[in-house]
């Protein structure tokens, strides 16, 4: 997937009215992601996925991720993208919906495993979610 297809994938399924907003959105979820998980983790994902995206993955320093929950997580997404927790949770999820159709399988399901059960609400299956929802599904079985 290509750096434009990503950020159009985001845009559409999130209904944002502009390509910047598609940027803000998945720049801030990503950060955050790279936060909370190890960095080797967030290292493999990026190498997957475009280098104007990955760079968000790579954007830290240091081996383990941070342990907060999944409430901090929103709201340090809603505080980068400078718009409320609600719209940061239906965003974000969109956004990581888009990841884990950007990236193997196999890499998902180990970024997932590295994540408390309270983050699987982030990964529910939505109107658009693509594969996301399906591994999320078969995992949960």
């Amino acid at each position: 997937m290509q750096y434009d297809d990503f950020l159009a994938l985001v845009q559409e399924h999130a209904g944002l009215n502009s390509r910047t907003r598609a940027l803000d959105i998945t720049r801030a979820t990503l950060e955050t992601l790279a936060e909370r998980v190890e960095a080797d983790t967030a290292d493999n994902v990026a190498s997957q996925l475009p280098p104007g995206i990955a760079r968000f993955l790579r954007n830290r320093t240091g081996g383990t991720g941070e342990r907060f929950p999944v409430d901090e997580f929103v709201h340090r997404v809603a505080d980068r993208a400078d718009i409320d927790p609600d719209e940061a949770i239906r965003e974000l999820r969109i956004v990581l919906q888009s990841l884990a159709d950007a990236v193997s399988e196999g890499q998902v399901k180990h970024l997932w495993a590295e994540l408390p059960g309270e983050y699987l609400l982030l990964f529910q299956p939505t109107q658009n979610s693509g594969r996301a929802g399906a591994i999320r599904s078969e995992g949960s079985s």
